[in-house]
C-alpha cells in the first residue's frame, strides 16, 4: 500500500475542485493506505473529504520568510509521514516542495506536479515569462511526473525536460 501526500499553496476554486474529486478517489482506492494534505493556513478552502488528522496547515504569505518557513515545514512533514509520493499543486507549491529536493536526497520519494495553470503562460512582461519558464525548467529535474490538466498546459509545456 503505498501514502500520498498531497501540497497546495492556496487551494480555493478550480483548484480545490479538482483536489476535492483526487482526494474523495484516493481516499476510497485501495491503492492508497493513507491520504494527506498540506495547504497555506490563508485563503484555502478548509473542507476536504480526508480525515481530519491527515490535514495539515502551515502558516504563509508570498514573500521569503513564509517561503522559506513553510519549504522548512513541508520538508519535516515529509520526514515524519515517509510518503512515497508527494503530489504537489500549483507554481509556489512547486517550489516550496522541490527546491528543498536539490540540496537532499529524494529517496524513493515520487514527485508529482500539476501547476494548475502555468506560470509563464501568464500576461505579463516578457523578461518575466522568460524567467518563470528557467525555474519551471530548472525544478521539472526534479520532478518524476508532470500532470497537465488542459491540452493547453500540455502544448505549453513541451520545452519542459521530460
Amino acid at each position: 500500500m503505498k501514502k500520498i501526500l498531497h501540497v497546495g499553496e492556496y487551494v480555493k476554486g478550480g483548484v480545490y475542485t479538482y483536489l476535492y474529486n483526487v482526494l474523495r478517489y484516493q481516499k476510497n482506492s485501495e491503492e492508497f493506505d493513507s491520504v494527506f494534505l498540506a495547504l497555506s493556513d490563508s485563503k484555502s478552502e478548509k473542507e476536504f473529504p480526508i480525515c481530519k488528522n491527515n490535514i495539515f496547515f502551515y502558516k504563509y504569505k508570498r514573500n521569503p520568510f513564509y517561503i522559506i518557513k513553510a519549504m522548512l515545514f513541508i520538508k519535516r512533514l515529509i520526514n515524519q509521514i515517509q510518503p512515497d509520493i508527494v503530489h504537489v499543486h500549483s507554481t509556489f507549491a512547486g517550489i516550496i516542495v522541490r527546491i528543498p529536493f536539490f540540496f537532499c536526497s529524494k529517496k524513493n520519494i515520487k514527485i508529482v506536479y500539476c501547476p494548475h495553470g502555468w506560470s509563464f503562460l501568464m500576461e505579463t512582461s516578457n523578461l518575466k515569462k522568460r524567467l518563470y519558464g528557467l525555474i519551471e525548467k530548472i525544478l521539472a529535474y526534479r520532478t518524476d511526473l508532470i500532470l497537465n490538466i488542459s491540452k493547453h498546459e500540455l502544448v505549453n509545456s513541451e520545452p519542459l525536460p521530460k
